[in-house]
C-alpha cells in the first residue's frame, strides 16, 4: 500500500492535521519492515467521523500464513456486526489482540 493511498483515505474520513497522518504512515512504514506480527493480519483503522463507521486505511498480510482476508480491504469499512475488535478498540482504547471475527 503507498503513502499517498494512506494520506488520502484519513484526509477523506478524518479531520487530522499532517502532524497525525505522518504518524499513521510513519506506524505502516514500520509494520512494513518488522518481523513482528508475522502470522496475523495486521490493520490500521480510523473512524469515520460523518458515517461513524470504522474504515481501513492499512492491512499488512501475515508473512507465514494466509491471510484471513481474500481480497484487497483497504478503503473499506470494518462494520461493527462483523469485525466486532475494531469497535471494542475504538469504544474502550484498549488494544484487541486474539479476538475472532466473521469474515
Amino acid at each position: 500500500m503507498s503513502k499517498a493511498e494512506l494520506r488520502r483515505l484519513c484526509e477523506k474520513h478524518l479531520d487530522l492535521s499532517s502532524a497525525d497522518i505522518a504518524e499513521l504512515v510513519r506506524v505502516s512504514e514500520e509494520l512494513e519492515t518488522s518481523s513482528r506480527y508475522e502470522e496475523v493480519d495486521v490493520f490500521i483503522d480510523i473512524f469515520d467521523q460523518v458515517t461513524r463507521e470504522a474504515v481501513v486505511v492499512y492491512h499488512k498480510r501475515p508473512v507465514c500464513l494466509p491471510s484471513l482476508y481474500q481480497g484487497n480491504v483497504v478503503g473499506l469499512e470494518a462494520n461493527k456486526k462483523n469485525e466486532p475488535g475494531v469497535y471494542r478498540t475504538m469504544t474502550t482504547s484498549l488494544n484487541s489482540m486474539g479476538l475472532y471475527a466473521n469474515s
